[in-house]
């Protein structure tokens, strides 16, 4: 097609954020040969050779063995069953994945993206979590969840090794977390829930796969059945990326906007039963978050119930999607102040949402946020912030 030029990436040499890096320097190379120009290329302060030898150096390294115990402590124990039956290699492949997808409304996810943040200190990704356990803990009951949370993965090694802003590479990352799973959980237990992981969490990855002493151990543990990703905002339109330049001079990059089963080697073995995956999208109407939940067909079904029990988890809340005074309290179990803001705002979003009200157990979930656990006493505090 005139004026498109289909560019292919293998994934194993780029991430989503490189993108990020290829896009100018494109566009800056189209604009200096179009004007007759030698291409500059700016300089990478760190190459993602240089990173990827000091991440495999750190697998031997005393601080990062010290994290075994930790990780161990993670995978070894009870864990909630989702399917009937265990995933199967030869049976459940790429070919057989089922997506399933919904959306939140704009006026929802502008609450979920500002207010729900500050006021518990926590990341869209970590309150999305918290909707996980919650929608488990409707379809299996409560117990412990175990979540493998891929992350971003530029993470600085050493003195030398900090700025990946211009590195090109796939550094994505995945860690085990395990989660209290049960209707009505808290945002503020499954936040010190996920960032209790060992350091950056890139420690699992090097015990794990890099290390054959402790990769021995680790592979006889339980695995976990869910992977979780939250891709953060994504732009306006189906995969598209970014766009530089003005006027009618402009480079714009699209993805092929493919599912979770696209892009898979349809006799590739499945990783988890359950695979989330969570995004926001810019509509005209304000940013939309969409989430998308896979499986085999062998092991779920349909699944679009449970596709929904996560949208209700922690975006029908109607105390989060319209919280007022967010970051203003400083908590203690229980405490007069915590406790007369949640009922006034309690009271202001039945008014507002009268028809989502019923869907959310708001005094199981203000009792959750107050409580601490019964081994530790835990002081909560929020605080104004310009998260974003």
């Amino acid at each position: 097609m005139a004026g498109r030029l289909v560019v292919v990436v293998c994934h194993l040499v780029v991430d989503a954020v490189s993108w990020q890096v290829l896009l100018p320097d494109l566009w800056s190379a189209y604009e200096s040969l179009a004007e007759g120009r030698a291409v500059e290329w700016e300089p990478v302060p760190v190459p993602f050779r240089a990173w990827a030898r000091e991440l495999a150096a750190q697998a031997g390294r005393p601080e990062r063995v010290a994290e075994l115990a930790a990780w161990r402590a993670v995978l070894d124990g009870p864990q909630l069953s989702l399917t009937d039956m265990p995933l199967n290699p030869v049976l459940d492949v790429g070919a057989t994945v089922r997506e399933v997808s919904v959306t939140v409304p704009a006026e929802v996810t502008a609450g979920l993206l500002t207010a729900v943040p500050v006021a518990f200190h926590a990341g869209v990704d970590e309150v999305l979590l918290a909707g996980l356990a919650g929608a488990v803990g409707q379809w299996a009951g409560a117990g412990e969840l175990l979540v493998d949370v891929e992350g971003h993965g530029r993470e600085p090694l050493s003195d030398g090794v900090q700025d990946l802003s211009r590195t090109v590479g796939w550094f994505t990352s995945s860690r085990p977390v395990r989660l209290s799973a049960g209707v009505g959980v808290s945002v503020a237990v499954v936040k010190e829930q996920v960032r209790a992981v060992p350091g950056d969490g890139l420690g699992y990855g090097l015990l794990r796969y890099v290390r054959p002493d402790t990769a021995r151990e680790l592979a006889g543990l339980p695995s976990a059945q869910v992977g979780f990703n939250y891709l953060g905002r994504v732009g306006t339109g189906s995969g598209y990326l970014g766009r530089v330049g003005a006027g009618s001079g402009y480079l714009g990059l699209v993805g092929a906007g493919e599912g979770f089963g696209a892009g898979t080697a349809p006799d590739a073995p499945v990783m988890h039963a359950v695979e989330l995956l969570g995004a926001v999208r810019d509509t005209a109407d304000g940013p939309v978050l969409e989430l998308r939940l896979a499986h085999p067909a062998r092991l779920m079904g349909r699944g679009g119930g449970r596709a929904h029990c996560w949208r209700r988890g922690p975006t029908s809340s109607p105390g989060w999607s319209r919280t007022s005074g967010a970051g203003q309290a400083v908590t203690r179990r229980r405490t007069s102040r915590w406790w007369r803001w949640t009922r006034r705002a309690s009271r202001r979003s039945r008014r507002r949402f009268r028809g989502w009200w019923t869907c959310f157990p708001w005094r199981r979930f203000r009792r959750g946020c107050c409580s601490t656990p019964s081994s530790t006493r835990r002081v909560w505090t929020s605080t104004s912030s310009n998260w974003s």
